[in-house]
């Protein structure tokens, strides 16, 4: 397994259910790397209310520009296409494949974020929600489901980690 100072010149995708720590993981690779982090989120869905996802031509000509202006980077989301769309550039794949306790307990220590909530209150009346879809991520077969995360990491011939626990995540991070 490669160090984080082994990584510093390196591009890093961050893929996992919601709640699996992708956003944690992605600041904390961020800063220790020095390198930019973007969330996926932030070019799939549209900065309105409500929201909507954005036109894949739209989230692909913004990801490939991304790509183009930052010689590395650490980029996360749940999106199997969108994280497959950046592995021509080899980075690290990293699979954050938790147990759904472990998602469910991150979701309700989730803290506010202010850049998707307006506030806290707001983030927590989406919980219910969030938790139905962490849930269902064992079992659907969507662009965001674990089926496709698997499938996709397992295809990636590049240097790629599943990590099944918070105590792999720490030993990663220790190590």
């Amino acid at each position: 397994m490669q160090t984080l100072d082994e990584l510093r010149n390196q591009r890093v995708c961050i893929l996992g259910n919601s709640g699996s720590g992708k956003t944690t993981l992605g600041k904390r690779m961020a800063s220790e790397i020095a390198s930019p982090l973007l969330e996926l989120d932030s070019l799939v869905w549209a900065k309105e209310m409500p929201p909507r996802m954005r036109d894949d031509a739209e989230i692909q000509t913004d990801l490939e520009r991304y790509l183009g202006a930052n010689e590395r980077w650490v980029i996360e989301g749940c999106y199997a296409k969108w994280t497959a769309a950046c592995l021509a550039k080899s980075p690290l794949l990293v699979f954050l494949d938790m147990a759904e306790e472990q998602c469910i307990a991150n979701c309700h220590s989730r803290p506010w974020q202010p850049e998707k909530f307006a506030s806290k209150s707001a983030q927590d009346r989406t919980l219910p929600y969030l938790l139905d879809w962490v849930r269902a991520y064992y079992t659907r077969d969507d662009d965001m489901s674990r089926k496709q995360h698997a499938a996709l990491f397992e295809a990636y011939d590049g240097f790629k980690l599943r990590l099944e626990s918070k105590e792999a995540l720490n030993q990663f991070f220790s190590g």
